[in-house]
């Protein structure tokens, strides 16, 4: 039996489902959100996982992925049942560093 999400698990396997579609692509973030109709920078919240998406949201993203929400969902919700999420602490700790710059 599948494990329950932790907090914020899923919006973060979203944005990477996001990221990853995206980069296949070879799309930018910006032609990205303009094939979905949303600004450059809601779509660079979503995908950094500093917002939470709509389900019409995902839908829009999807098919400017070429794929369905329901694919990318059901991707999403694979990676927090293997357990392949961070913890909050670990995202937190992710977020400051992209902030700061921080390279290892």
């Amino acid at each position: 039996m599948a494990r329950p999400a932790r907090r914020g698990e899923l919006n973060w396997a979203l944005s990477r489902e996001l990221t990853e579609r995206r980069e296949e692509l070879g799309l930018s973030q910006k032609e990205t959100a303009r094939r979905a109709g949303l600004s450059s920078n809601v779509y660079q919240r979503l995908e950094y996982d500093e917002r939470a998406m709509s389900v019409e949201q995902l839908d829009a993203i999807a098919e400017a992925l070429e794929t369905t929400g329901d694919a990318i969902f059901k991707s999403a919700k694979g990676r927090v049942q293997r357990g392949e999420c961070p913890t909050f602490a670990e995202r937190a700790a992710m977020k400051l560093d992209a902030a700061i710059g921080y390279r290892k």
